[in-house]
């Protein structure tokens, strides 16, 4: 089990993975029982939820191409040495026209952008309760033919979102039903907040922003703190955090250290690494984020890592960030943002419930915060809700926090102490609890030791093979300083 993204990255406010919140289940964040919709992927940016077909590779993007921007890629396999992939893409448009019209418009450029193309079916219909369109035709490339499906509805008086299919055109493949079960699967979310309660909660959570300085970087010293992980009431992991003073480049702040282990009943381990620096004046950070999957073998397949990283930059308002998705491998450089004055740094982020203050009193706010799956910002809404007991237990009293990505999210709640420290926190089938180190220690501590060991045994072997064959790659160097 890999843990979610949200949860590993931030705990609070985050960047929302394919797991999601069932807000019913809200009433006490102490239930076991499964959410159905926990294996859903939410796009609250966008404002679209669907259900990604088992077993494929779902990545969160943010790419201009073709006849719009590509928010969603899924990959999945097709047969020996074949693949097949859906994209859900987002359009602007400037003028409404009849879904009749569209379709000839898609037929068209389908017949200029492949060779031999053979159009299938074209027709109206609802798609996700909105009339929309949908066309299939097939073409040639590299030998053989392919299968496109395209499907389309107007998501507002502006913007269409797109559902395109592309693989083999062998029915064997099950494509069409793959697709359709896709679209079946689609929600058109309504946002949350109008523009102008969105607007008032970017101006408080700036006004908030502004109004921080080194008294909360000096309430970020002395942490240490450990969470449980657990899938479907069943202890699987932990995470830990530490603050230590430090400087970068002669900037005194604070850095948080988290640690992160989860061991899946399949036999899988991830590791999870993240410095988090912020410096006193709160005018640099810097964050590097490592997360290493131990894949068990299969098969004839042996053992193999699965390494990713993150890093950035920040001085006043530029962001230099990068990330590998491949062990050993250079980073990929993202192009530089200026940031606006609604962004939040990432240690504050962590750390957010317990600088707040207040936590009794029910508010709301935004900002913008930076996710590296997109290389963009996003937007994050944080609700106060204000005081909640356990039911049963009288004597811990709690606060309730909500956050969710953009007006059209899932909202994910955390439930914090008079201090602001989480101690529940939710999402699909997989919970967290506050607990202490050395209970951590004592159930997992010689997991982690063999994990480690063997972790370390493999990248020792996988470099002395890249050095033998002279393929060693060269470290990966820090985002550059802008000039």
């Amino acid at each position: 089990m890999k843990i979610p993204a949200h949860v590993t990255a931030f705990l609070f406010i985050s960047a929302l993975s394919s797991y999601s919140w069932n807000d019913s289940a809200a009433g006490d964040p102490r239930r076991e029982d499964h959410d159905s919709s926990a294996d859903s992927y939410v796009d609250g940016t966008t404002g679209f939820s669907l259900t990604p077909p088992k077993d494929w590779q779902v990545a969160r993007e943010r790419t201009a191409e073709g006849r719009g921007l590509t928010v969603l890629r899924m990959i999945g396999a097709a047969g020996p040495n074949q693949w097949q992939q859906i994209l859900v893409r987002q359009s602007a448009i400037s003028t409404r026209q009849p879904v009749d019209q569209t379709l000839r418009q898609v037929a068209d450029a389908l017949e200029l952008e492949f060779s031999n193309v053979a159009l299938q079916s074209q027709q109206t219909q609802q798609i996700a309760g909105v009339a929309g369109g949908l066309i299939s035709a097939t073409y040639m490339r590299e030998g053989g033919r392919k299968l496109r499906i395209e499907a389309f509805v107007e998501t507002g008086p502006r913007s269409m979102l797109w559902l395109v299919y592309d693989g083999p055109a062998d029915r064997s493949v099950g494509g069409e039903t793959l697709f359709n079960e896709l679209l079946g699967s689609l929600v058109l979310r309504k946002p949350g907040l109008s523009e102008d309660e969105l607007a008032q909660a970017l101006e408080a959570g700036k006004e908030w922003l502004s109004s921080r300085g080194e008294k909360d970087i000096e309430r970020m010293r002395d942490i240490d703190e450990a969470m449980r992980i657990e899938e479907n009431g069943k202890p699987v992991g932990f995470l830990t955090l530490v603050s230590v003073r430090t400087a970068h480049e002669g900037k005194p702040g604070i850095e948080l250290r988290e640690r992160g282990w989860t061991f899946d009943p399949k036999g899988s381990v991830q590791r999870v690494q993240r410095n988090l620096f912020i410096s006193d004046d709160m005018h640099r950070e810097r964050w590097q984020t490592s997360t290493t999957v131990l894949v068990p073998p299969t098969g004839d397949r042996p053992a193999y890592l699965e390494v990713a990283t993150e890093e950035a930059l920040r001085s006043d308002a530029m962001l230099l960030s990068n990330q590998s998705c491949q062990f050993n491998q250079p980073a990929i450089s993202n192009p530089a943002l200026k940031l606006p004055k609604t962004y939040m740094p990432r240690a504050i982020v962590r750390l957010l419930p317990m600088l707040a203050g207040d936590v009794d009193k029910p508010r709301r706010m935004a900002f913008t915060v930076f996710d590296h799956r997109i290389a963009d910002l996003l937007v994050k809404i944080v609700e106060f809700k204000g005081p909640f007991k356990l039911p049963g237990d009288h004597q811990a009293r709690l606060f309730r926090i909500d956050e969710q990505e953009g007006a059209a999210g899932e909202p994910l709640s955390v439930y914090v102490n008079k201090d602001g420290i989480v101690q529940f926190a939710r999402s699909g089938r997989v919970r967290m609890s506050a607990w202490k180190r050395k209970d951590a220690e004592k159930q997992f501590g010689d997991r982690v030791a063999r994990a480690q060991a063997q972790m370390d045994e493999m990248e020792r072997a996988y470099q002395a093979t890249e050095q033998r064959f002279g393929r060693q790659a060269k470290p990966t160097p820090p985002p550059a300083k802008k000039k």
